[in-house]
């Protein structure tokens, strides 16, 4: 079915795009950009939501918010399942942003993004809502889907393995063009702003137990006795998530010993602490790919990281590669100095390409003669 003016009407449910956006948000936003601009005028793209964005979305596409007050409070997997698909009932494409889909989406087909599989690899890690709802329709809503778009071969690998189908595409996240390596004089600056002077490690990660932060202020804290880390420090930049009470109040308990927590900053802030970093530390239990690390590579920082596939994807291999445990993350931490920087490679890209977004593209709607 075709708009008016003859264009496919692609709905993109974006609730990843509300509030301060994480990983999954601008990667959400990202593959809209790109896929708006390689459409160009064939294509209407319209955003749905169960509360307001305030990111700036490519020219052209329309936003629709909840407007009843009430299903704007409820809990967002129940929006999703229930209430989403009725914001946009003449869509062509109904692609989700998130990995869960609809009851029902009428005639359209279906896009799923599958970001990771949290609730099966690290169930505790989520809220009970959260968890509980994946569990009922994720598997499902993977089978139903008429594609599937996902973030890493890692991922793609384990939806194989759970569904038996393979995802129509892969695209890494992209790096924003706002994160990138400074100079030293630039990064100075930045870094005296935020009263961080001498050598630090860095963990860039919303506070919460998937990732692990416990663990490396620990292993920080077990270094700190040594001469040679006597005057680290050890910088934390993410957002306060849920189930962090302890880990705050780790991290107020360990401020004498040079733990320092940030909260939310900005691009030049994050690309002043990458490139600055001793090393950057990324000690999550998983990750569907591991942007921050990513990030740091592009900074040119070294990086510690898990050793699992999605990870290791995401840096090259270019990591020295950890087991989580505060013994293992310790262990890394004093070894990490004697690695060299990693090497800015012409055959690493940072961008969502066009043939990527064609690709995409291509296995959606050139399959059916639509384009």
């Amino acid at each position: 079915m075709q708009n008016r003016d003859g264009k496919i009407v692609v709905v993109l449910e974006a609730s990843s795009l509300q509030g301060q956006p994480g990983g999954v948000g601008f990667y959400i936003l990202e593959v809209l950009r790109r896929w708006v601009d390689f459409a160009g005028d064939r294509a209407k793209f319209i955003v749905i939501s169960q509360k307001p964005i305030s990111l700036e979305l490519p020219n052209g596409v329309v936003k629709v918010v909840e407007p009843n007050p009430v299903l704007a409070r409820i809990k967002a997997a129940a929006w999703i399942r229930y209430f989403a698909g009725r914001l946009c009932p003449y869509a062509d494409l109904y692609w989700s942003g998130g990995t869960l889909l609809p009851k029902n989406t009428g005639s359209a087909r279906t896009l799923l993004t599958v970001h990771d599989l949290n609730y099966l690899i690290v169930p505790e890690t989520m809220s009970t809502p959260q968890r509980i709802a994946h569990l009922l329709w994720a598997k499902a809503d993977m089978l139903r889907a008429n594609y599937i778009l996902t973030n890493s071969q890692g991922t793609n690998v384990r939806i194989q393995s759970l569904t038996g189908r393979s995802a129509d595409a892969v695209i890494n996240p992209p790096v924003r063009e706002t994160i990138r390596a400074m100079s030293l004089d630039e990064r100075s600056k930045i870094l005296a702003q935020l009263e961080i002077r001498g050598r630090y490690f860095l963990a860039v990660a919303t506070q919460e137990p998937r990732k692990n932060l416990e663990s490396l202020i620990k292993a920080f804290l077990s270094i700190k006795r040594k001469p040679a880390f006597e005057g680290y420090q050890l910088v934390l930049a993410g957002k306060s998530g849920w189930k962090s009470k302890f880990l705050s109040k780790l991290i107020e308990n360990s401020e004498s010993a040079g733990v320092r927590s940030l909260g939310y900053v900005s691009d030049d802030q994050l690309s002043a602490l990458y490139s600055g970093c001793e090393a950057f530390v990324f000690p999550s239990l998983y990750e569907g790919f591991g942007m921050p690390a990513r990030e740091a590579i592009k900074c040119g920082a070294k990086v510690i990281a898990t050793a699992t596939p999605e990870i290791q994807e995401a840096v090259w291999g270019d990591a020295v590669f950890i087991e989580g445990a505060e013994r293992d993350i310790a262990d890394a931490l004093e070894k990490i100095a004697t690695r060299s920087k990693p090497e800015q490679s012409e055959g690493r890209s940072f961008e969502i390409g066009r043939k990527e977004i064609e690709r995409l593209h291509n296995a959606i709607f050139c399959r059916q003669g639509d384009f």
